[in-house]
Formats: structure tokens, sequence, C-alpha cells
């Protein structure tokens, strides 16, 4: 299914499409590559080997591109905004749950199935998506949303660092947070 634009007078859509999936591109894979942020308060904490614990990203990211070929078919037969909309519930069940993590099987779980599985329509349900939308242009948008990646990874790294160094690492753990009134 190949959208053509016709000459309109205003802003064409497909833009609008663009500037969201370069911004979920950057919250997505910004939050993803994170990851490493979190790895030596995590060892700390827990006492886990390096192994153990970089085990997650690896089972994580087999997850997400074993997946993403599922994306796609769910795409074509779905339609974007349902694939991608419960790909980001999913995504933030995961995280939401990491903030409870006290076993390695449930950072295996959590990180690296419920994450990888809320990361496989990341990629390909967007392009896919963005594709649709230009003709002429498309090898520029692509380039435009997956820019996206790369700028996440770098900005989300340093604002999670300083949030671990100013509130701990699991500060969203309901038992530690403090919740008295001052």
């Amino acid at each position: 299914m190949t959208i053509v634009a016709t000459k309109k007078s205003g802003l064409f859509y497909g833009y609008v499409i663009v500037v969201a999936s370069f911004f979920i591109m950057i919250a997505t894979y910004g939050t993803y590559f994170a990851f490493g942020v979190f790895f030596n308060p995590v060892l700390a904490e827990f006492g886990w080997t390096r192994v153990m614990t970089s085990g997650a990203f690896s089972l994580s990211m087999v997850v997400h591109g074993v997946l993403g070929i599922g994306s796609g078919v769910l795409t074509d037969k779905l339609g974007p905004k349902i694939v991608i909309a419960v790909s980001g519930l999913v995504l933030g069940l995961g995280y939401l749950l990491m903030s409870q993590v006290g076993n390695i099987w449930q950072l295996y779980l959590f990180y690296g199935v419920i994450v990888g599985i809320g990361m496989s329509a990341a990629w390909v349900s967007i392009l896919s998506t963005v594709a649709r939308w230009f003709v002429t242009r498309r090898n520029m948008v692509t380039g435009i949303v997956l820019t996206g990646t790369g700028v996440g990874a770098l900005i989300a790294p340093p604002i999670a660092s300083r949030l671990i160094s100013a509130y701990d690492w699991h500060w969203g753990k309901m038992d530690k947070v403090d919740t008295k009134v001052r």
C-alpha cells in the first residue's frame, strides 16, 4: 500500500509522521541503550557477575531481532497504530517491572524478554510506516527517523546517569520511595 501525496496547500501530513517517528526512536532507543548506565549500580547492589548481568541485554537484543520479523507481518495485517501502541505498552511494562528486580531471573524476564518484545516493533513498524508516506524523499526521511536512534543513545545515558546520582538507581521501587511530605 503506497500513499501518494496530492498537491494541496498546507503541511503534508507525512512530515508529522516523520517528526513523531523521530521522537519515538529517541525515546525507545535512548532508554534501551541506557542499560549500560545501570550496569555497575546493579552489579554493586546484587553481586551478580558481569556475564550474568550483560546476558539480559544480549537476550533482549536476540528477542528484539527475531520478533522484528513478526512485527513487520503484524504491521501489514493490523496496521502500524496498533502494533506501535501495543509495543510501547509492553516496553513501558518491561521498564516498570525493572524497578522491582530482585533476582537474576527477573532481570532476564523483564529486560531480556519483555523489553525485547516491546522493542521488536520499534524499528520495522516505524520505518515501514514512514516509507509508505513518501515516494520521492523516502531515503531522506528514513535517514531522519533513524537519526533518532543515535540522538536517543547520545542523550539518554547522561540523563539516566544524573538521575542515578541524584536518586539512586532503583528510585522507582515502592519500598524505597520516601513518601513523607516535607
